[in-house]
């Protein structure tokens, strides 16, 4: 067993520190003892080791009741030295360890710190080593203790969630059937007050007079209480008005005393009026239901079924409660409360006995027959589900009255009948709430007069769908959605203006995509998913983003329709008619670029707008300059760049619209993108403007030209064509002659590469020099340095070249073309008709002797002495006098093209002239009638002319030709 041998103290920042030493056989040399008693012993030795420090800590502060807070024992040692206890008073305690006053020796803090004096080590009586155990073992303890409240407080913290949780469940049911009674009470309720109003609004002019009768009176009185009763959930001014009513049907019979003493009657005074109709009180008996009338229509209440669902509510409310369960246990309803039980009984049975009561059909029937025109619109909006509708759902509802124009638009998150009740409560209380015009009006008006209409049901973002209808209806009653931005509206047409078109002109049904009413935003959803990615289209022609915006944010994307991919901007009627589509590419148009698309709208609309851009910066004429590409009709994107570009070469003095092109010859020694770089360091250096010189530089751009082939570097044909005088050339030349000239095909000309015998062979182009390189720089980025020079180092060009490797084709340069040709340049080297590739070389005096007999001493041809520009204006005053322009324009930049002379290759010596007509001025009106002569024609049947609509329908014409001659002539015909 465990026993305490010694308990010492000690002061440490004014905390009590307490040793323990403990002597326990048991635990030494008795290992095997259980954790359980282990544990037992522990405790006890706390409680024992509390009792003594609350009992040394009373001693120690009745010893000094002075100390202060900073040394709680004066004379206070960590190092005890026995002091001098001479002169000490009679009856003082001291003690022997420390040497102070006010303690024993078995008190003394002294010793409390592990360690014995030396001197005083003989008096223990413990055994050595038998500190260090204790210490173990009270660790061990602290763990263990440690341990199992940190378990039983997890184990207790699982128990109290476990427990919230299940609370919050309950409560959570509770409130869902408690929202579901509440809202089928006031359905029921709301049912009843509409069709009690109905009744009272249709009663006729004539006053029917009853007579008095207590039943009369207590009918009434138990009326308004069982009126109460149900309406449990109504605002406490509704229940200060029925207790008024109460008030006032009590003192009604009778006199009653006003301030003057004199007493006034309770009945009105008599007037002249009509003979009055008695009607006598009906006794308080169950009426038996009507019989359904068959082949009328049920659409609206009638008037027999109003008298009998108040006169059968009347009679339930009168009885007691073991007579409603009797009707409960018959009629197979469960029992709840009185007043919710008498409301489903007479729901039942109106039911049972007219069937449902459908106010939108009721609606829709009066909107046809043009009773209420105004909700026409409401009614074709819901289309086809006008009669799947049910106000236990959420989305957007509209409020329409049969009396009144007035509307409201909303949306809900929670049934359509709660949100309709807050309506009415706020009505009645006479507060504002969210919708302040919308509970003024029905409080003035009456909130009976109104039914809720539900638009769309289900929808995931009903805060968008709702700014559609109040932006295109305008509901008068609505205080969000309508503002104009600042803007003023336009002024409203008159009365006769507005006479003028139809009937609810402005009608529609609001189109929603995968239960989303944005298309740009279920677009925007689609860029970071993968996948399958389709559009299913309810259908409807009202959009809730306004088609323009859908149109310019995501008209680029393209869709699936059909098989073929057409852009969004092309399908509004095959998505307002309703299916399913694949997207197949995504592109959505930035704010700022159609702002830019405003902007330039504008400006075409109104030109004086143009006077705006002259105060705006670089950046934002660049930005208009690029949104400028994005107008569909290339004549607006002329007209605007032309303009911008006017704007920005006045203000900046910059040329925008041309592109720095760095044209250069074809070669192979040219790193092209080297070369780019260079021409953007360039003008990098001559724009100062940051925005336009960002713009420029980004399109530079080098361009090769194309390279050449043989019959493009030898053939001279149309050089001799002009000559007025043939020389003659040929005289010291070893080649083949005909009629003492020159005349020979360039294969049979001796030495010749055979590279250069076809002249259909394109050359490897030339390696171009450092200078030339310079050259094409220069003379690309010369309309933006304003005469300035433009410096250009070695070291750059050299950079844009790459060392010439061993050439391993075998064709041959354009300059090495060249070289070789030099000892054929006097001469004529022609391409031979009808034999590409080939060439005739000839002396200069054949071949203009050729040209003098093909065309001046030809009857076919009529020489003409008048200047190439005399000719070219008469035929363009001629041009214009036929009124020709109104097909095609005049050919700007027309000439008459050189005729010159081919030879066959059958036959050298005959020649087929060649009169090119690439730059005649008429040549896009000869080819405008062509195409209209040629639809003549077909127009006309393909038995009376020659005329083909292509060269594959060659022989199946000339197989017909054959058949039709073999019908006439009887003969075979190839």
């Amino acid at each position: 067993m465990s026993v305490v041998t010694d308990v010492s103290r000690q002061w440490l920042g004014g905390y009590v520190v307490v040793r323990v030493s403990v002597t326990s056989s048991v635990i030494v040399f008795e290992a095997h003892m259980q954790l359980v008693m282990i544990g037992l012993k522990a405790k006890s030795l706390e409680s024992e080791v509390s009792k003594e420090e609350t009992r040394t800590e009373t001693q120690l502060i009745m010893a000094n009741p002075q100390q202060g807070t900073q040394q709680p024992f004066p004379g206070f040692n960590a190092n005890p030295v026995p002091m001098n206890t001479a002169g000490l008073q009679a009856g003082s305690v001291s003690c022997h360890l420390c040497g102070k006053y006010g303690h024993y020796a078995r008190n003394c803090w002294a010793a409390g710190n592990g360690r014995r004096p030396q001197h005083f080590q003989h008096q223990q009586h413990t055994a050595p080593g038998m500190d260090d155990e204790t210490s173990e073992m009270k660790a061990f303890f602290r763990k263990k203790i440690q341990k199992q409240k940190a378990e039983e407080e997890r184990r207790e913290r699982d128990r109290e969630e476990q427990k919230k949780r299940l609370d919050e469940e309950k409560r959570e049911a509770d409130r869902l059937r408690e929202a579901e009674a509440r809202e089928a009470r006031l359905e029921a309720r709301l049912v009843r007050l509409m069709t009690q109003h109905t009744k009272s609004v249709n009663t006729g002019i004539v006053p029917v007079a009853r007579t008095k009768s207590p039943k009369s009176k207590a009918r009434m009185l138990r009326e308004i209480c069982s009126y109460i009763d149900e309406s449990e959930d109504e605002s406490d001014e509704v229940r200060e008005e029925a207790g008024r009513l109460i008030d006032a049907i009590e003192r009604r019979k009778g006199k009653r005393k006003i301030e003057g003493g004199k007493a006034l009657s309770a009945s009105r005074p008599k007037t002249t009026r009509a003979c009055p109709i008695i009607v006598e009180d009906v006794p308080d008996d169950v009426h038996t239901p009507p019989a359904k009338r068959r082949g009328v229509a049920n659409d609206t209440p009638s008037g027999d079924m109003l008298e009998y669902i108040i006169e059968m509510h009347r009679s339930l409310s009168a009885k007691k409660a073991p007579e409603l369960k009797k009707i409960c246990n018959e009629e197979g309803i469960e029992w709840t409360r009185k007043d919710q039980t008498v409301s489903e009984i007479v729901r039942c049975r109106a039911k049972l006995a007219y069937g449902e009561v459908d106010d939108s059909a009721h609606l829709s029937s009066l909107a046809e027959r043009g009773h209420c025109p105004w909700a026409k619109k409401w009614i074709d909006m819901l289309g086809e589900e006008v009669g799947d509708l049910t106000t236990k759902g959420s989305g957007i509802y509209v409020l329409v009255s049969p009396w009144c124009r007035h509307t409201y638009v909303g949306r809900t998150m929670r049934n359509f009948i709660l949100r309709w009740s807050e309506h009415v409560k706020l009505a009645i209380a006479g507060k504002m709430g969210n919708a302040p015009k919308l509970h003024a009006w029905l409080r003035v008006f009456g909130w009976d007069k109104y039914l809720v209409l539900p638009v769309m049901v289900q929808v995931s973002d009903p805060l968008v769908i709702e700014k559609a209808p109040i932006k295109r209806y305008s509901p008068a009653m609505n205080t969000h959605g309508r503002c104009r931005d600042g803007r003023k509206s336009r002024r409203r047409k008159g009365k006769r203006e507005r006479g003028q078109r139809g009937v609810n002109k402005i009608q529609g049904r609001m189109i929603t995509f995968n239960k989303t009413a944005s298309l740009i935003d279920l677009l925007k959803g689609f860029l970071g998913s993968d996948g399958q990615r389709s559009i299913v289209s309810s259908g409807g022609d009202v959009w809730a983003d306004r088609w323009r915006v859908v149109k310019g944010k995501v008209g680029e994307s393209t869709l699936r329709v059909s098989g073929n991919v057409l852009p969004i901007k092309m399908c509004r009627r095959v998505l307002e008619a309703r299916g399913t589509f694949d997207v197949d590419r995504i592109k959505i148009t930035s704010s700022a670029v159609e702002h830019g698309r405003y902007v330039l709208r504008d400006l075409l609309a109104q030109l004086w707008r143009v006077k705006d851009l002259y105060r705006k910066g670089s950046a934002e004429l660049i930005a208009l300059y690029r949104t400028a590409s994005t107008f569909g009709r290339k004549c607006t994107r002329n007209q605007l760049k032309i303009t911008i570009t006017r704007v920005i070469r006045k203000v900046h003095g910059f040329e925008v619209r041309n592109r720095p092109r760095v044209k250069m010859p074809f070669s192979t020694n040219i790193i092209s993108r080297n070369v780019r770089d260079l021409a953007a360091r360039a003008l990098e250096g001559l724009i100062s403007d940051l925005p336009i010189r960002r713009y420029i530089v980004a399109r530079t751009r080098v361009v090769f030209s194309r390279r050449r082939n043989v019959g493009q570097v030898i053939h001279n044909q149309r050089r001799w064509a002009g000559m007025q005088k043939a020389v003659f050339t040929c005289g010291d030349m070893d080649l083949p002659r005909a009629r003492g000239h020159v005349k020979v095909r360039l294969d049979e000309i001796p030495a010749t590469p055979s590279f250069v015998k076809n002249s259909k062979n394109v050359t490897c182009g030339d390696d171009l020099s450092p200078g030339k390189l310079r050259e094409c720089i220069v003379s690309a980025i010369r309309p933006w340095n304003r005469g300035r020079p433009v410096l250009i180092s070695d070291g750059d060009l050299r950079n844009c070249m790459k060392t010439q490797a061993r050439r391993s084709t075998q064709a041959l340069t354009t300059q090495e073309v060249l070289l070789w040709s030099r000892s054929i340049e006097q001469l004529v080297t022609i391409p031979i008709d009808r034999n590409p590739g080939a060439s005739l070389v000839v002396c200069p005096v054949l071949y203009l002797h050729a040209c003098e007999l093909t065309f001046n001493a030809n009857p076919s041809y009529l020489p003409v002495r008048e200047e190439e520009g005399e000719i070219i204006g008469r035929m363009k005053a001629a041009y214009t006098q036929t009124g020709l322009t109104r097909i095609a324009a005049w050919g700007k930049g027309g000439e008459v093209g050189h005729a010159y002379v081919l030879p066959k290759d059958k036959d050298l010596d005959r020649w087929r002239p060649i009169a090119p007509a690439t730059k005649d001025p008429v040549r896009l009106v000869g080819s405008r009638v062509g195409r209209a002569i040629r639809f003549m024609l077909f127009g006309i049947g393909d038995g009376r002319h020659f005329d083909l609509r292509s060269m594959n329908d060659l022989r199946k014409q000339a197989t017909c030709i054959q058949t039709d001659i073999r019908r006439v002539v009887d003969r075979i015909v190839a």
